[in-house]
């Protein structure tokens, strides 16, 4: 959620990440209880929608401009 919040910087679209994210581990929880070799489990749903929240948390921070600053970098390094 963090590296696309720092290419898609509106907020709507940010909050169909947040959706389409959750939805994603939801469905990969669904699809590991339906094979006989992982376990379905309503807490690996909620770790994976605690993630989500803290990468959208963590994007209005300074954590949010670490591409930017990772580019500017690397640009630099190439000149």
């Amino acid at each position: 959620m963090l590296w696309f919040a720092q290419i898609y910087l509106g907020l709507g679209v940010r909050i169909f990440l947040i959706a389409a994210f959750v939805a994603m581990g939801v469905l990969i929880e669904f699809l590991q209880g339906m094979t006989g070799y992982r376990y379905f489990e309503y807490a690996d749903m909620l770790a994976d929608a605690s993630g989500v929240m803290i990468g959208f948390g963590l994007a209005y921070t300074r954590m949010g401009c670490v591409l930017t600053l990772l580019e500017n970098k690397w640009k630099t390094l190439n000149v």
